[in-house]
């Protein structure tokens, strides 16, 4: 997960899913990005603001989010008090 403060109260979070999740992603207060959009990918060793930052670095044979898991997870935290 990429966390980019972009200048805002609010971070923008990335959620790197496989290909095609976009295409039928509709979890409440989230956008999904999909071929016509890009996101800058921070160095590695960025793991800190400022600027783009890794929150969680990817790892070898753990690069991509479980949309199921990530919709799970977007939907408890939006139903929390």
């Amino acid at each position: 997960m990429a966390v980019d403060p972009g200048g805002s109260d609010v971070p923008r979070l990335y959620f790197f899913v496989p290909p095609g999740t976009a295409d039928h992603w509709d979890a409440f207060g989230t956008t999904a990005l999909g071929p016509d959009f890009y996101v800058v990918v921070p160095d590695a060793a960025c793991v800190q603001p400022p600027g783009p930052h890794w929150a969680v670095l990817p790892d070898v044979g753990r690069v991509l989010t479980c949309p199921r898991a990530l919709r799970e997870a977007v939907t408890a935290a939006t139903q929390l008090p």
